[in-house]
This record gives C-alpha cells, sequence and structure tokens, in this order.
C-alpha cells in the first residue's frame, strides 16, 4: 500500500500539470482568434506565430502580459525597418551626385522620421499598459498602425516604388495584432469597472 500512494502523487501532479499548461498556452490562441474574428486585417495564423515567436508569450499569464509581448515585437521591428530606411539613405547618398535620387532623399527621411516615432510610440504603448494606462496605450498603439503606410506613401508621393514596402507591410501586420490585443484590454477593463459600480435607484414620493 505504501509503495501505491508513493507511485499515485507523481501521477497526480503529472496530470495536473498537463491540464495547467494548455490554460496559460491558450492565452494566445484566444487572443488571435478572437482578434482575427473581430478584425479582417488580422491572420490568425500570422498573429500566433508572431506572438510565440518570443519566449516571453509562453510566460504571460494574463491578456496585459501577451498585449506587452505584442508591443514589445512591433517596436522591435519598427526599430529594424528603420535602420533599413537610414541604410537606404546612406546608400543613396553615396550613390554620388550622378546617381543620387532626390525622390529616395526625400521619402527616405519621412520613413526614419515616421518609422522612429512608431518606435517611441510602441514602446511608450507597453509602458502604458504596464502602469495601467490602457487608454493612453491604445492611443499610441493606433498611432504607431498608421506609420508604415505613411512611409510607402511618401515615396507614392515622390513617384518611386517603395523599397522598404516589405518591411513595412510586416511591421503593419504586427502593429495591427498589438493595437488588437491592446484595445481588447482597455475594452475589458472599461467593462470590468461598469461591471463593478454600484446601482443607485432613484425614488420618487
Amino acid at each position: 500500500m505504501a509503495t501505491f500512494s508513493f507511485t499515485l502523487l507523481p501521477l497526480s501532479l503529472l496530470l495536473l500539470l498537463l491540464l495547467l499548461v494548455p490554460a496559460i498556452s491558450d492565452i494566445v490562441d484566444d487572443a488571435c482568434s478572437e482578434s482575427a474574428a473581430a478584425d479582417p486585417n488580422i491572420d490568425y495564423g500570422f498573429c500566433v506565430a508572431a506572438l510565440r515567436s518570443n519566449p516571453a508569450s509562453g510566460r504571460a499569464r494574463d491578456l496585459g502580459a501577451l498585449a506587452r509581448v505584442a508591443l514589445r515585437l512591433a517596436r522591435a521591428n519598427a526599430t529594424h525597418a528603420r535602420a533599413a530606411a537610414k541604410a537606404l539613405l546612406r546608400e543613396n547618398k553615396r550613390a554620388g551626385s550622378g546617381r543620387r535620387s532626390p525622390a529616395i532623399a526625400a521619402a527616405g527621411e519621412v520613413c526614419v522620421e515616421v518609422l522612429g516615432d512608431a518606435a517611441s510610440g510602441l514602446k511608450a504603448a507597453a509602458r502604458a499598459v504596464k502602469a495601467g494606462r490602457l487608454d493612453d496605450a491604445d492611443a499610441y498603439a493606433a498611432a504607431a498602425v498608421d506609420a508604415p503606410g505613411d512611409c510607402d506613401d511618401a515615396f507614392e508621393e515622390e513617384g518611386v516604388a517603395s523599397p522598404l514596402a516589405e518591411q513595412d507591410l510586416g511591421l503593419w501586420r504586427l502593429c495591427v495584432v498589438a493595437l488588437a490585443i491592446t484595445a481588447r484590454l482597455a475594452s475589458a477593463s472599461v467593462e470590468s469597472k461598469q461591471s463593478n459600480e454600484p446601482t443607485v435607484c432613484f425614488y420618487s414620493k
């Protein structure tokens, strides 16, 4: 009997862990599934793959932690896209006066600025989530979504195809995911506050 009880304890703990692990990992799946259902711009498969590319998503225990993961991923991508824009400007400058493109120079400067603003905004959004300022986080994330399009538009206005189109598309897709999760977090917070408000009754004599 002593041997039986000793063997049963580890098995019971193992079963408990098996039940808990899916519950934790489902945060990513649930967030991506609900976001994709609400927004046609979000691809469920991309959302899951992007979030799970960061090991921190596996440690996320709530939507707030997952929102910070998404915002950090988008920020890293914005920083990379800005670096690509700066590299494009350097390459254009080194081309010499005969081959240098004024259009690339003008549009590239716009991209460096708007992508830099996006990276800063996404960093601020992650900090706002951590501080519980969810409306601010939502606003910062929403502003960042426009940056990739603004960059591509700058090239279009100069009459040239955007050399940064691929980076901008990837950034936009990540920003949309980050915004969707952040917005859901802000909405859930409002609903929670409203449900906890005391009911006020007015009686007439």
